[in-house]
């Protein structure tokens, strides 16, 4: 199934970022990120929908697990799933974002960056942890999440494909503005090359559409650059 993605990749590093939108439960990662509760035993939401997907056997081993700390993790396996595991994290309840928020949402991504490293997991894809019924304003939600996962990795040469998975249109098109005011994100990081894009085309457009269109070129090529460098990197493994 193909789903909408822009894909955010640095020379440097060996951490792929990208942006989908997409059914969590359906996506092919080595895990995916549950926004669960303190109890573990399902809820609403994004929860619910992995709990359903996943089968009973989700619940029976999270019984055993006896709950979860706000910004902590744990994981289980994926059972029905097409992810092999699930990292079930607790997000923290938005209130006013001057009762430790930010802080907590950034222990929930390390927590399971954490995790993904300790089992050698080559792909974990997150929803927008404490968007939801949490509360946590969903742009600022996106800047923590961005943040620490680029944080998390910086000057790290540990290989994974990370995901951050939007459910809705509203919220993937957020994320692009996010991500970029993109006529400037490419401007400042690529613009060599989409200069030479630009000029390919023989007059300069500033819409979101095309430079969206030319930033997923770029970014096509030096995935294949770093994929003909990294046989280990699938191409299922970062486009869908």
């Amino acid at each position: 199934m193909y789903a909408d993605s822009i894909i955010k990749s640095n020379e440097e590093d060996k951490m792929i970022l990208i942006f989908e939108r997409n059914d969590i439960t359906k996506i092919k990662v080595d895990a995916i990120v549950n926004a669960a509760n303190n109890t573990l035993l399902g809820g609403g939401g994004v929860d619910g929908a992995i709990h359903r997907a996943a089968g009973p056997k989700l619940l029976e081993e999270c019984k055993t697990l006896g709950g979860c700390e706000t910004g902590k993790a744990k994981i289980t396996k994926g059972y029905n799933l097409p992810s092999k595991y699930v990292i079930h994290i607790v997000g923290p309840i938005y209130n006013d974002g001057k009762h430790n928020e930010e802080k907590m949402l950034k222990s929930c991504y390390v927590s399971c960056l954490d995790i993904a490293k300790e089992y050698k997991l080559k792909s974990i894809a997150f929803p927008l942890i404490s968007a939801g019924v949490y509360g946590y304003p969903k742009e600022e939600a996106f800047d923590v999440a961005v943040k620490t996962i680029k944080e998390y990795f910086k000057n790290d040469d540990y290989e994974i494909t990370v995901k951050i998975v939007f459910f809705g249109q509203s919220s993937y098109e957020m994320g692009l503005k996010k991500f970029a005011n993109i006529d400037e994100y490419i401007e400042k990081n690529y613009e060599k090359e989409y200069e030479l894009r630009r000029n390919s085309v023989g007059k300069q457009e500033t819409s979101i559409e095309y430079s969206f269109k030319c930033f997923e070129e770029i970014s096509k090529n030096r995935l294949n650059n770093y994929k003909r460098s990294s046989p280990t990197l699938s191409k299922k493994n970062w486009f869908l």
